[in-house]
């Protein structure tokens, strides 16, 4: 374990070698996730297990954990979402290989170059954000609002009202 993350990793490395990462991100790093945020503030926790299963697939499994602001889409008000992913990535090196690995492994395509590991993590959070990030029922602001008495056909103005006084004339 690491006292300190790294910026970028080697996954195929870390994966032979069995490191576990533990350690804080924070979410102002992470640039394209904070636009799609209210505000980019707090950090995101990484636990991150490198290893080979009994197939010899080298792999990333772990856990990242954060809570992010996001506008509610219902009431317009800030909301504060705790977000849990659980990473279970397959380090492949091609296309063919991604191709290749079982079902239960996304892949991690890799290169020459180093992984960002902040890349990693922001990709994570934010394929785990909802499509519409909505208060949960009765916890909406307004949802509180839209309990008002409806409008009967009687209490309703009539749009043809003005029709009619013209036809008078």
């Amino acid at each position: 374990m690491l006292a300190r993350l790294p910026e970028t990793l080697d996954p195929l490395r870390y994966a032979e070698a069995g490191r576990i990462l533990e350690g804080r991100i924070a979410i102002a790093k992470m640039r394209r996730l904070a636009t799609l945020l209210h505000e980019a503030a707090g950090e995101a926790e990484v636990a991150l297990n490198f290893g080979v299963d009994l197939d010899g697939t080298r792999n990333v499994q772990g856990t990242i954990k954060a809570a992010v602001v996001l506008i509610c889409q219902r009431c317009l008000a800030p909301m504060t979402l705790p977000v849990r992913v659980s990473v279970s990535l397959g380090v492949v090196g091609s296309e063919a290989e991604a191709e290749r690995l079982s079902g239960h492994y996304d892949p991690l395509l890799v290169g020459e170059d180093p992984v960002s590991l902040t890349e990693l993590v922001e990709d994570e959070l934010i394929l785990a954000l909802p499509v519409v990030a909505c208060h949960e029922l009765g916890g909406c602001h307004a949802a509180q609002t839209d309990q008002q008495e409806p409008v009967t056909d009687d209490e309703r103005p009539n749009p043809f009202a003005v029709l009619e006084q013209l036809k008078r004339d």
